[in-house]
């Protein structure tokens, strides 16, 4: 009732003398409740004497008393009660009743109660209000089945859903972006309540799900497994939901320390029970809301009035003003309540959920084992089924006690998947990255960093002896500077080193193809044989292909560089570095040359063996950390190899932003790594010297077919290094051998071994012993297999003359030029040029040779005069320009070629070649030229020229001449050397064998052409009598084939007058006799040749013949015998013989057809068994190392143990940092700078290496530079770099006792720093730590309370470091240890804690890698198959090339067919390394490819890439000049084609994986994947490789238990592939049937826009032809030809070839067809057959059953005409018989009837000997022989002969001959174009003369001699060179005025005789009688021959130029236009 007591007490005490005893009593006193009570005192005062009868307690009585004692101190006492009294509470106890007083106490003392409440749930809310903030911020609700729930709109939610939920209450991005899964796709999303219960066992089982898990949880389960996603979330949530921790050793010491540590775990099972509490209280908490919201307003409104604030504050005390903002807190309280309602539903929803999910989890998992064996066997057995959480092993000491030792050391072993590999701290290589990953770089956070803390912090309770309440701890990872991440050189840095690799392949193949080609056309050799040294040769190649190759560097640098590909690297030096690559390709190529002979195989062999020295590269990429310097190096010996590690540096240092540079290049970015760029550089120039090396070697060793190769000790020669060294020339060894010897041995020759025992006396030779000699050969002999192709030779040729060597087919000639021109060596024997030995000094020798090769041997890329001017600087390099220049200009001049200087030799015709290359053998001054069949296959025209060459340049020079024209070696020839069986047979001038051999004269009488109706004929009995009744010794030659001949006796003074008689009588009866004309001349030297082929042919018993000669010998009798009379004696015979008697047709013939087109291929290819075993075995060795590399992969790996502390980085110097924001942290900080300081190694072990190092104390002072007040600014990023404020302070930093440098960073922004400063720091800072920090709000919130004073201490760990996340907090809780230790105990302390993760396999770091290995495998079994498709194709190709293929449409099979066996046979074979590579790749059982279906898919892609890719080669099959070419090209085509698509899709398809968040590179990945499908290549390649992804996924997933296996022939796997495959197989074959001739022809129909140009000089003979034929006059003809022309259209030019050709011939006429070279004879001959349309006019023959059709109409059927192409159109394999079955069948000729047209075919062909060796062994006449005889095959009503007889010998010639004559006879059209005039005089019937695409003259042979060629032609031989030709020409004016000389040769003189009044008696009884007065030999006189005629025509072309353009054109410029025809 007072206002205040104090103030009272001391009042009363100051002016009274009331006790204060009595005083403090009477305050204590309560006042009566009643106030009649209190008035009663008052009353009683009075009363003094008798306190008692007041009814008071002893206290109140001792007050009564002394207020009774009171006397005059009353009113003192009232005054002073009256002033502190407080009159309201006064009036308030005495006015009021006492109810109303109990019941205000009341209320006052709720009020007091309430505010006491108030005050302890303010906080409370402002928390409740934090944590509705916080769950809001969660927003659960986006999860649309839990927002469905809270609204009550479904009762129930799935499990899924509930999980998901719960994982983000817990954590804010959910528990599963741990273990980065939460981007997994989801493959199935069906609801498991709805699956079958087979499906729910499946699962469970499959699973390994708990079978007593409750309904809910089970759910959940199968759930979450039903997703892949959630299947993957599975295998690491098992673990942490059901998994058990194991822990050894079981002590009472180690079960504390788990108990302890799973208090955490206890707490969130008290959640449980909290969560059922909030269930509960929460509807509490929403009425009492309701109901404060109603009663809140009235309690505030009370409140505001005055005397009720008063009155409470009076009563209670209480602050009203706090207790009305407290309500007011209420009331928003209420508010928030009312507006997060909604909130507070989802605590409840989630409370339940978490009473649901909390039965899913298990409290219960520690398990504790004695043995550490134990525990691991048990850890193995759960870990199997994923129920292992984690093993902890304790090291303890032996001795149990109940306490702690002082050094803890415990393992924890987890799966590897949850931590980081502890096989490497970090990785060898730095990149700038944030190496912030959960799963590359992050793991530790799986569970095992909370298993640490929990243990360890148990560890320091039990250590300190009290409850662990230290600092909160929260890991932050360093941040990073930003920094330009370069995917794009991500994906390329391993397709890089691939795809530059890969460009280099076609130049390989290039640079091979080329090398071998010289070899194989033995151009290398013929320059060498022409003076150039070898390795003059070896630098220009060498040299212009680094040219070629330096272009190509140059790009590539420029795209490299200005592209952007590696912008840091230095320019030059990655010029260098391709530069140095590029001459490694070049050694390399060189070096694989060196094995091969052949183009194919060495171009084939060459890109393969290239791709497999890439291979090591791969494995030396896996296993790079394992590999020691030299075993990489040892790999790296194959250049690409090298080169492709190399780039691999290249690659590592731009992703360093620092690009390859001088300064960095021998230094390895990678950590430890010994090997570096610039050591590879140089090995790569080591790889190319060694290649160079060993190429030379391999060279000079064994030079090939061709070249005299070196002993194989070579090297180590004493003469070898001097001849390389020495300066002086070298002495000729055999030079001693001088003229005598060489003399001796000329006489000798002839009975040297048996050999060529003929009637010759040599003696009788003109004696050459005064000629100095050129060449000597002394038993000279070469053998091949035992088989002698020159037997023991011994000849001399001498200086000034020119020596022909003759001989049949096979009689060594060839062999012996070779030997000459040094192109082989000589099994044994000695050839010397001018005294020097051949085998010893053939440089010296080759220095002085020229040669002219059969075939030329030409750059068609150089002019005629580039050629002569290379050649001559060659072979004079004395010479001065000058000099060579004027050379050139004579030999022009010389050979008529001037006009033809500047143009490439490839446009030049044949005979203008020829020419060249004898002017190159001539050139330069060699003294020994040797000429190979100078004239073979040019026309009389150009062969003259030639000998005009030949003449001119005869003096000083030895020339050694072989021909099979005779009359060419009897016009040019000094002396000729007949040759046989490889032996000399005899030798001597032309007319000394004349003299010697032959005797008297030959009449040759040619039959008159009879018109077809006339029935005289000629009788040659009668002729015969006639003649020999003259002269009865004349004897007649021959009397089947063409001219008669007769033997006339020699001419002596006695027969004188018959010969005259005879002559005369001739002249006179000529009609009479049947007889067009005769002509007499000397024997010629054919007649020689035939006499000698024929003696000595019967072999002896004592002699033993080698296979050639046998063949010879064979050859020889079969002319003579080895047809049957009976089968000459009818034509009708004849013809059976070649039919059968029965033809085969319809399916028969079809079915026969395929047979021999299959029996045709299976020969080809069991004999090209090297082809066949590459083509089978290529691939699958291809297989076997793709199946070999994807086999590289990390297997079950075991992992070390290692100890997690910081000092696994201190490698260098290590920086560490603190800061500390409070002053009670302190602590912490002396631990850590205080022994053992941040790492504690010298705890644990003190004889540890480092800790020698390492003072016992840090250094004293902290040192700090700069201005300390200096802030570190925030960083900016600007062109993907940072730029930082430059540093301007030095924080303070000392080095600790464990020797870190460590920098106090308090008050600095230890973030800021960081980033300012991480550029300075790279990989020697790898954590620090922030103390005493403030508790952030989230970790103020707990399950438990949190003490005010917590603390907050933040550990940085450097992600790049593997280890850094425990092995900082480790450091932690070390110091938190030992600053809760007392000082003495610190240093003894410690806790250490080891990783070791359980065996497992690594999921590779990088994607990249096992790309990688996807994109070889692929691009390895395409490269296989690529250049094997291509090898099978080549025989097609070859087949167009040599004319085989039109052969066969010619005979029947028509172009659908023929593509259609082709493709069943390419089709059956390419099946054999399909099934063998299937049968690899299963054996291999990589899953990828063996998996379920996978190996019928990859079945499917292998069988369906040859389906596609043969027909579109079959498309390009006839664009390609030769089979190398299109080999190259079809390979390059396949590896351009796959390498580009597969790279730079893989590239698109690692950025789409580095990127997964763009969608537009995934757009253009797709894009381009469906436009490649167009290519197989692409689809086969990327079949492979999405079969390689699909599996990783797979992979991947099936860890988890997830099944991602797709069905690989499903549309999204590869289902287009094959699809594409298969349309491209079918479009492509489809347009290969129909784009045939016929089809094009149709189409080019309506094009036609041709000009008829008839030449108004047209001969009349012509014209009548035409008109005839125009009649139809020729109706009975079996061969029309009614204005045939020809016109090759070019860009701007038309080249008319054929212009309107018109002509009938009838059945058993010859028709001849004549022409230069060029003159349009070829065209016309491949429209007659079909193989090219005409552009106007048409061929029409009749056909089997008789009617007229076009050629062009019925070629699809087959014509029926016997076709013997220009060259031969033989498969090389095969054999002679063979080929006969081949074309007997397809034309049709029965079963039984086939052996017999066979045999007799061989036989009358004189093939029979020949008939098992295949044709390529055959030598030329032999081919033309069997050529001809497949034209016979089926008796042809026409047959078409292009030179038949090209190349054979004479007697085989008039072999061939006879056999035509008897097929005219047999009433046979043959149409025969030759450049031999011989030939058409002795079977033409009729001829026509081309010149320029038209006939200038047409009819029989008679008519066209008697229309052009009237008079006589003589021809004489003079005894010598020197004789005087003026005066025979003098002499034969004067007796035949008008004469003319027309020729002259040397010795042989030609003169036109006019007019001669006696004939040929006259003139040969005048020259016969002036003999030996003008000094001839021999002559002949005749009537003018066709070859004058020719020549007549030929001269007289108005424009040689514009002629020889024709031809060239017609020969090769048309190839294009040709193509679109075939």
């Amino acid at each position: 009732m007072l206002k205040n007591v104090t103030l009272f007490v001391e009042d009363v005490e100051r002016y009274t003398s009331f006790p204060p005893r009595i005083l403090q009593a009477l305050l204590d006193y309560p006042l009566p409740r009643n106030n009649i009570q209190i008035f009663a005192w008052l009353a009683n005062l009075r009363q003094c004497s008798d306190p008692s009868s007041l009814q008071l307690d002893p206290t109140g009585q001792e007050i009564f008393s002394t207020f009774c004692n009171l006397t005059h101190e009353w009113y003192s006492i009232t005054v002073i009660f009256l002033r502190h009294v407080d009159t309201k509470a006064a009036l308030f106890r005495l006015v009021l009743s006492k109810e109303i007083q109990d019941l205000v106490g009341i209320m006052l003392e709720l009020v007091k109660f309430l505010t006491d409440i108030m005050h302890k749930l303010v906080p409370a809310i402002n928390k409740l209000q934090e944590y509705l903030t916080n769950i809001g911020e969660l927003n659960l609700v986006a999860n649309q089945e839990f927002h469905s729930l809270v609204r009550g709109k479904r009762s129930t939610m799935s499990s899924r859903a509930t999980f998901s939920t719960i994982a983000r209450a817990l954590c804010k991005n959910g528990i599963l972006t741990l273990f980065a899964i939460a981007k997994v796709p989801i493959v199935t999303e069906t609801d498991p309540s709805v699956q079958t219960d087979h499906k729910r066992e499946e699962l469970i089982e499959k699973f390994k799900i708990p079978q007593d898990a409750s309904p809910f949880c089970m759910n959940l389960y199968l759930d979450m497994v039903n997703t892949t996603g959630g299947a993957v979330a599975w295998a690491f949530l098992k673990p942490m939901l059901l998994g058990q921790v194991l822990y050894s050793p079981d002590t009472p010491v180690t079960r504390e320390i788990m108990t302890k540590s799973n208090s955490t775990l206890h707490q969130f099972g008290d959640l449980k029970l909290y969560a059922s509490e909030w269930i509960e209280s929460s509807s509490y908490v929403m009425q009492s809301a309701d109901i404060l919201t109603k009663t809140l307003p009235i309690l505030q409104n009370s409140l505001r009035n005055p005397f009720v604030q008063n009155f409470i504050q009076t009563q209670t005390g209480i602050d009203v003003a706090q207790m009305s903002s407290t309500l007011s807190q209420f009331s928003n309280m209420t508010v928030l309540l009312e507006k997060n309602k909604f909130i507070m539903e989802q605590i409840t929803t989630l409370s339940m959920l978490m009473l649901n999910l909390s039965s899913c989890v298990n409290f219960d998992r520690y398990r504790a084992f004695n043995s550490t064996d134990e525990l691991d066997r048990q850890a193995e057995r759960l870990a199997q089924n994923r129920e292992l959480y984690a093993s902890i092993i304790f090291k303890l000491p032996e001795e149990t006690s109940s306490s702690l030792p002082p050094n803890i050391d415990y393992t924890i072993r987890m799966n590897i998947e949850n931590v980081m590999r502890t096989d490497r701290a970090r990785n060898p290589f730095w990149v700038k990255d944030s190496f912030i990953s959960s799963t590359k770089n992050q793991r530790y956070n799986r569970g095992f960093v909370y298993l640490q803390e929990s243990i360890e912090r148990a560890i320091i309770e039990m250590q300190t002896g009290k409850a662990m309440d230290g600092p909160a701890v929260q890991m932050q990872a360093f941040p990073y500077p930003c920094f330009y991440k370069d995917e794009y050189l991500n994906s390329l840095s391993f397709a890089f080193p691939m795809a530059l690799m890969t460009c280099w392949v076609l130049f390989v193949a290039h640079f091979v193809k080329k090398l071998v080609h010289e070899r194989e056309l033995r151009l290398h050799e013929y320059m060498k044989m022409m003076g150039v040294n070898p390795i003059s040769h070896f630098f220009a190649w060498l040299i212009e292909s680094a040219v070629f190759l330096l272009v190509t560097v140059i790009i590539l640098t420029i795209i490299l560089k200005a592209g952007g590909i590696l912008p840091h690297s230095d320019g030059f030096v990655l010029f260098l570095y391709l530069s140095d690559y590029g001459f490694s390709v070049l050694a390399i190529s060189f070096l694989v040359s060196s094995f091969f002979d052949k183009t194919n195989i060495a171009g084939l062999s060459g890109s393969l063996i290239y791709v497999i020295c890439f291979f090591p590269f791969i494995v030396l990429i896996h296993l790079e950390d394992n590999l020691s310097f030299s075993l990489k190096s040892a790999l790296s010996l194959f250049s690409p190899t090298c080169f492709s590690y190399a780039s691999q540096y290249i690659s590592r240092y731009e992703k360093q932003e620092e690009g390859i540079q001088w300064s960095n290049m021998y230094i390895s970015p990678l950590a430890g790594d010994t090997s570096s760029f610039g050591w590879l550089c140089w090995l790569l120039l080591i790889d190319s010297v060694v290649y160079f090396i060993i190429g030379i070697y391999i060279r000079m060793v064994f030079p090939g077919k061709y070249g005299i190769g070196l002993p194989w000790y070579f090297p180590v020669t004493r003469s070898f290094w001097k001849d390389m060294f020495s300066c002086c020339s070298r002495t000729p060894q055999k030079i001693g051998r001088g003229l005598l010897f060489t003399n001796m041995m000329q006489e000798q020759n002839s009975t040297n071994k048996g050999k060529g025992k003929s009637s010759l006396a040599e003696n009788g030779e003109d004696d050459f012993s005064g000629l100095p000699v050129g060449v000597s050969l002394y038993g000279l002999t070469k053998t091949y297999d035992s088989r002698h192709a020159v037997d023991n030779l011994n000849l001399s040729f001498y200086e000034g003359h020119v020596t022909s060597l003759l001989g049949h087919n096979g009689a060594g000639k060839t062999t012996t030029m070779s030997l000459l021109t040094g192109l082989f060596a000589p099994t044994s024997g000695t050839i010397e040029v001018y005294g020097m030995d051949m085998q010893t000094s053939i440089d010296d020798v080759r220095k002085e040779m020229g040669v002219c090769m059969q075939y030329d041997v030409l750059f068609d890329h150089l002019t005629t005069k580039e050629h002569l001017l290379l050649y001559a600087q060659i072979k004079a390099p004395h010479l001065t320009k000058q000099e060579v220049n004027e050379q050139v200009r004579r030999i022009l001049m010389e050979t008529d070629m001037h006009s033809h200087r500047h143009k490439r030799v490839g446009t030049l015709s044949g005979g203008m070649k020829r020419k060249l290359s004898i002017s190159i053998a001539f050139i330069g001054g060699s003294r020994l030229v040797v000429l190979d069949e100078p004239t073979t296959g040019v026309d009389p025209c150009s062969r003259r020229s030639i000998w005009d060459i030949v003449l001119q340049h005869k003096q000083e020079r030895t020339i050694i001449l072989s021909t099979h024209h005779l009359d060419e070696a009897e016009v040019l020839s000094d002396r000729i050397a007949f040759l046989e069986r490889g032996g000399l047979k005899c030798c001597g001038s032309p007319f000394y064998l004349k003299d010697k051999l032959a005797k008297g004269y030959n009449l040759t009488l040619t039959k008159k052409v009879q018109t077809p109706d006339s029935n005289e004929k000629l009788n040659i009995e009668e002729l015969r009598a006639f003649i020999q009744s003259y002269l009865p010794d004349a004897q007649q030659k021959e009397g089947e084939v063409g001219d008669l001949v007769f033997a006339l006796p020699p001419y002596t003074p006695q027969n004188a007058a018959a010969y005259h008689s005879l002559l005369t009588g001739l002249d006179q009866n000529l009609d009479k006799l049947q007889l067009g004309c005769y002509g007499i001349s000397d024997t010629t030297l054919e007649e020689v040749f035939l006499q000698l082929t024929r003696d000595n042919m019967e072999p002896t018993e004592s002699e033993t013949w080698s296979v050639s000669e046998s063949v010879i010998a064979n050859d020889m009798f079969a002319s003579r015998d080895s047809i049957p009379d009976d089968l000459n004696n009818t034509y009708l015979g004849d013809k059976a013989s070649l039919t059968g008697t029965s033809n085969v047709r319809g399916l028969a013939l079809t079915a026969q057809r395929v047979k021999a087109m299959l029996l045709k291929r299976v020969h080809h290819s069991r004999r090209d068994w090297k082809g066949l075993f590459s083509q089978v075995l290529l691939p699958v060795l291809f297989v076997i190392a793709a199946m070999g590399l994807g086999s590289i992969k990390s297997d079950l790996q075991h992992f070390p143990k290692i100890v997690l502390s910081p000092a696994l980085y201190h490698i260098d110097d290590q920086y560490t940092f603190f800061s500390n924001q409070n002053p009670a942290a302190s602590g912490l900080v002396d631990s850590m700078m205080s022994y053992p300081g941040v790492d504690h190694v010298c705890v644990r072990d003190p004889t540890d290496s480092v800790c020698k190092e390492r003072p016992t104390v840090g250094s004293e002072t902290w040192i700090s530079r700069g201005n300390s007040s200096a802030t570190f600014t925030t960083c900016k990023c600007s062109n993907q770099v940072q730029s930082c404020p430059a540093l301007v302070y030095d924080p303070p930093h000392k080095r600790n006792p464990s020797s870190q440098i460590v920098y106090n960073l308090t008050g600095i922004n230890t973030e800021d720093y960081l980033l300012v400063t991480a550029n300075d720091f790279i990989r020697n800072r790898y954590g620090g730590w922030d103390f005493g920090k403030s508790l952030p709000i989230d970790l103020k919130m707990d399950m438990l309370d949190v003490p005010e004073n917590r603390t907050l201490s933040k550990v940085w760990y450097n992600p790049e470091g593997h280890h850094t996340m425990p092995a900082y907090l480790n450091s932690l809780n070390n110091f938190i240890l030992r600053s809760s230790l007392p000082p003495e105990k610190r240093q003894k302390y410690t806790i250490s804690i080891s990783s070791h993760p359980y065996p497992g396999q690594v999921q590779d770091e990088d994607v990249m890698v096992g790309g990688l290995v996807s994109i070889l495998v692929a691009l390895c079994v395409l490269t296989g198959y690529s250049i094997m498709t291509a090898s099978f194709v080549i025989y097609e190709v070859h087949e167009h090339h040599t004319g085989s293929k039109r052969l066969q449409q010619i005979s029947g099979i028509s172009e659908p067919f023929y593509w259609i066996i082709n493709f069943f046979y390419d089709m059956t074979l390419y099946m054999i390394p399909v099934v063998l590579s299937v049968a690899m790749i299963a054996a291999f059982q990589l899953p990828a490819f063996t998996e379920r279906q996978n190996l019928g898919a990859v079945t499917l892609l292998l069988v369906l890439f040859g389906f596609s890719t043969f027909p579109w080669m079959y498309l390009l099959s006839a664009v390609f000049k030769d089979t190398e070419m299109a080999f190259i090209g079809y390979v390059c085509i396949n590896l351009f084609i796959s390498v580009n698509t597969i790279i730079s899709t893989s590239i698109l398809y690692f950025l789409g994986q580095l990127n997964q968040n763009d969608q537009s590179i995934q757009d253009v990945y797709r894009t381009m994947s469906n436009i490649f499908l167009v290519f197989p290549q692409f689809s086969f390649g990327n079949g492979l490789m999405e079969l390689a992804r699909v599996d990783m996924q797979v992979q991947i997933l099936s860890a988890f238990g997830v099944d991602a296996y797709k069905n690989p022939f499903n549309l999204d796997v590869l289902g287009w592939m094959f699809i594409s495959m298969f349309l491209q197989g079918v479009i492509c074959f489809t347009l290969r049937l129909l784009l045939n001739k016929t089809l094009l022809r149709k189409v080019r129909c309506w094009k036609k826009n041709v000009f008829q140009s008839y030449s108004p000089n047209e001969d009349e003979d012509v014209l009548a032809e035409r008109l005839r034929v125009d009649r139809g006059d020729a109706s009975a003809d079996i061969l029309q030809v009614n204005r045939l022309t020809k016109v090759y259209q070019s860009l701007n030019k038309r080249v008319q070839a054929v212009k309107s050709l018109s002509v009938g011939i009838p059945a058993g006429e010859c028709f001849g067809l004549l022409g230069v070279n060029g003159a349009g004879k070829t065209t016309t001959f491949k429209m007659l057959t079909g193989d090219v349309s005409p552009t106007d006019g048409s061929a029409k023959i009749c056909d089997i059953d008789g009617r007229m059709v076009d050629i062009i109409d019925c070629r699809r059927e087959g014509i029926n005409i016997g076709y013997c192409p220009q060259v031969d159109a033989l498969d090389d394999l095969l054999t002679g018989e063979e080929h006969l079955y081949f074309y007997a069948r397809i034309r049709g000729i029965s079963k039984r009837e086939i052996d017999r047209v066979v045999n007799y075919l061989l036989k009358k062909l004189e093939l029979d000997y020949h008939r098992h060796n295949t044709s390529e062994s055959y030598s030329c006449g032999t081919r033309r022989k069997l050529s001809t005889a497949l034209a016979l095959i089926g008796n042809p009503q026409i047959l078409l002969l292009d030179e038949p007889s090209s190349g054979m010998d004479p007697r085989s010639k008039r072999h061939l001959w006879k056999i035509i004559s008897e097929q005219v006879m047999g009433k046979c059209a043959v149409v025969l174009t030759s450049h031999s005039m011989e030939e058409c005089e002795a079977l033409c019937t009729r001829l026509a003369i081309m010149v320029k695409g038209q006939f200038r003259c047409l009819g029989s042979l008679q008519h066209i001699k008697n229309r052009f060629g009237k008079g006589f032609t003589v021809k004489m031989y003079l005894a010598g060179a020197s004789c005087d030709v003026d005066m025979i020409s003098n002499f034969m004016q004067q007796n035949f005025p008008s004469t003319f000389l027309k020729d002259h040769h040397s010795n042989m003189v030609e003169y036109h005789v006019p007019v001669a009044p006696g004939g040929v008696a006259s003139i040969f009884g005048l020259l016969e009688s002036n003999k030996a007065v003008l000094q001839i030999k021999h002559f002949s006189v005749s009537q003018t021959t066709l070859d004058e005629v020719f020549i007549n025509f030929a001269m007289a072309k108005t424009d040689t130029d514009e002629q020889e353009a024709t031809e060239g054109t017609d020969i090769d410029s048309l190839d294009s236009y040709n193509a679109l025809d075939r």
